[in-house]
């Protein structure tokens, strides 16, 4: 769970040229219906880059060490899914 304003070890209020990147990482497990976490942002709410890294995280999560048993079909479905939850 992300503690406000620290992100594993970096404190990002301290520069606050960062606010972006804050809203990014805080936002990026949104989703557009609404379903997702902290803020329970839904559709627009969403900033379009916060959508972006949450699907890099998606696809991260699908090819990294965190899915070392997955099949490819089932990579692909997620995927698809996770898309659904991303884009309009």
């Amino acid at each position: 769970m992300l503690i406000e304003g620290n992100i594993h070890g970096l404190r990002l209020e301290r520069h606050p040229h960062n606010a972006m990147l804050r809203q990014m990482v805080r936002s990026h497990h949104e989703s557009l219906d609404g379903s997702g976490y902290l803020d329970g942002l839904r559709g627009e709410a969403i900033h379009p880059k916060a959508r972006i890294v949450a699907v890099a995280d998606i696809y991260d999560a699908l090819i990294g060490s965190r899915c070392v048993a997955v099949l490819l079909a089932a990579q692909r479905e997620r995927l698809t899914i996770a898309s659904a939850q991303t884009a309009p």
